[in-house]
């Protein structure tokens, strides 16, 4: 029988921010402005839910290389299950054990981490 093992990290935006090519660096300080925000000005919005859809995309394809240098918390997580993430959530993304949600939130600002930041899902 397989070791269940429960693991809980939060992800912020760093997936997103690192979506980001050489040509989209004004982004990043739209995004840091956004920090906190009520409510994410349009075109902020609108590019986090382009990001999101790369990210997503990225994801996907299954790359463990790429995957995990997404994020420094991604990157442990691949690592504490050897590179093989279980099957078998709730999420969207296979293997990501559940709960990617690519619909940026509206009512939480990037920089909440500590609940629902409308990207990564308990």
């Amino acid at each position: 029988m397989a070791t269940k093992r429960f693991v809980l990290s939060t992800v912020g935006i760093s997936p997103l921010l690192n979506a980001l090519d050489s040509t989209e660096g004004a982004w990043r300080q739209k995004f840091n402005q956004a920090t906190n925000a009520a409510r994410l000005p349009d075109d902020v919005e609108a590019k986090a839910q382009e990001l999101a859809q790369r990210v997503t995309a990225r994801l996907r394809a299954g790359d463990v290389v790429v995957n995990r240098k997404l994020s420094a918390e991604l990157n442990g997580i691949y690592g504490l299950y050897d590179d093989k993430l279980p099957t078998g959530g709730s999420g969207d993304i296979p293997g990501s054990g559940g709960g990617f949600n690519t619909g940026a939130d509206k009512r939480a600002g990037f920089g909440n981490t500590s609940s629902r930041n409308g990207f990564f899902e308990p």
